[in-house]
């Protein structure tokens, strides 16, 4: 059973998942996607539409792109997992592929409630211009952020993302387009499909405990929806989630064919 797997930000595929895929490689064949602005895509999305992000990839786009792959792979049913970030793809590719796909393992996943800096930052064209601006000239722009944020003109939560992306060299700009970039992409795709009910009995959301990127009220909406027993919390931080969670998906795998 072919499985699609989708990195966090400033990842690759094989950083990522690449431990996955050498423990499943008895079990099934995994492909390890770089997603745009990440390791060997990045090469093809340098076209001045992603450095604005007034046109973000939308879910159409994605479904199209992913059934050319598809195809060509020769793949019919699959399965897909999802970190961080990745999670973001994993549930677009849920909303338009939900009846091809056998198990889907959200890990820490991305892109079910928007966390309020990523909205502020990312929801009009004045903080998106913002954002951009100080992944480019970061001291100036932190100058003036500061006096705004004094005077009650810029909130904190901003101030705060434009120190850490100041501090980011090219991490930055990764950030920048791929928040940017794929805002358009998440849960409300899944949530709006028709067949949304049916598809939510696949999926298996995975939270560590010690991680404070992700926690389970930026998961809820999801969460409630799913069988009680397809949300699984393990002992572990939000770096190694992924690793912590391969037993689990193994054994999910092997014991919930379909």
């Amino acid at each position: 059973m072919p499985l699609l797997v989708f990195h966090g930000i400033g990842q690759t595929g094989a950083e990522c998942f690449g431990p996955l895929a050498e423990r499943l490689a008895d079990h099934c064949t995994t492909y390890l996607f770089d997603l745009p602005f990440h390791g060997e895509s990045r090469i093809f999305f340098k076209d001045d539409r992603w450095e604005s992000g007034r046109r973000p990839l939308s879910g159409q786009e994605w479904a199209d792109y992913l059934d050319d792959f598809l195809k060509s792979a020769g793949i019919d049913r699959f399965s897909v997992a999802g970190f961080s970030l990745g999670g973001r793809f994993a549930l677009a590719t849920l909303a338009f592929f939900g009846s091809r796909v056998e198990h889907a393992f959200l890990i820490a996943p991305d892109g079910v409630v928007d966390q309020p800096v990523f909205r502020l930052a990312t929801s009009t064209p004045l903080f998106r211009a913002i954002f951009e601006g100080v992944t480019r000239h970061p001291r100036i722009l932190l100058n003036v952020a500061q006096v705004l944020s004094r005077t009650g003109l810029i909130h904190a939560s901003l101030l705060k993302i434009l120190h850490f992306l100041a501090s980011g060299g090219k991490f930055s700009e990764t950030v920048y387009r791929s928040w940017t970039n794929f805002r358009n992409l998440g849960f409300q795709l899944l949530a709006d499909s028709p067949d949304a009910p049916v598809t939510m009995r696949k999926v298996y959301v995975f939270l560590g405990s010690y991680d404070r990127l992700v926690q389970k009220k930026d998961v809820n909406p999801l969460v409630k929806r799913l069988p009680e027993s397809n949300f699984i919390c393990l002992r572990a931080g939000h770096g190694s989630l992924v690793r912590q969670a391969v037993p689990e998906m193994l054994r999910i795998m092997l014991t919930n064919r379909r």
